[in-house]
């Protein structure tokens, strides 16, 4: 696991987090890593992108039927990228290298912080929730 990946710390229901399958894009994935889903193929989300779906378990480039959570109100602990100061319950956005920052105006935020000062130094907890949650449950 990548000193970025996001790494899932409680689900709404306080069980285990619920588990889909995907399918990935040509590039590698890792254990945490935050993606949005472009042609049916998980991609990792870069500088202002939504969050999707959060990779389960290491997979293969191209991979088939690898786990993955659809996130719907779960906390995550995430890296904050450098210089940025996120307080309890401020909007987050994805920034470059599958960490979170204040965003610009023309971003779509990811989650919202829990707590912007956990244990861990340069890490955040966040609430996301996916927008593929309702696709995935209501076929919307």
């Amino acid at each position: 696991m990548s000193a970025n990946a996001w790494r899932h710390k409680q689900s709404p229901h306080d069980g285990p987090p619920r588990l889909f399958f995907t399918r990935l894009d040509a590039v590698a994935k890792e254990k945490g890593d935050p993606c949005v889903i472009a042609g049916n193929l998980a991609v990792i989300a870069g500088d202002g992108d939504s969050v999707d779906i959060v990779i389960h378990e290491d997979a293969a480039a191209s991979s088939t039927d690898v786990l993955c959570i659809i996130p719907n109100g779960d906390i995550f602990e995430v890296r904050v990228a450098t210089g940025t100061d996120l307080s309890d319950w401020a909007d987050v956005f994805m920034a470059a290298t599958r960490t979170v920052d204040a965003g610009a105006a023309n971003q779509q935020s990811c989650g919202f912080v829990v707590n912007g000062n956990p244990d861990s130094g340069g890490c955040a907890l966040i609430a996301v929730t996916s927008a593929r949650w309702g696709i995935r449950n209501y076929g919307a």
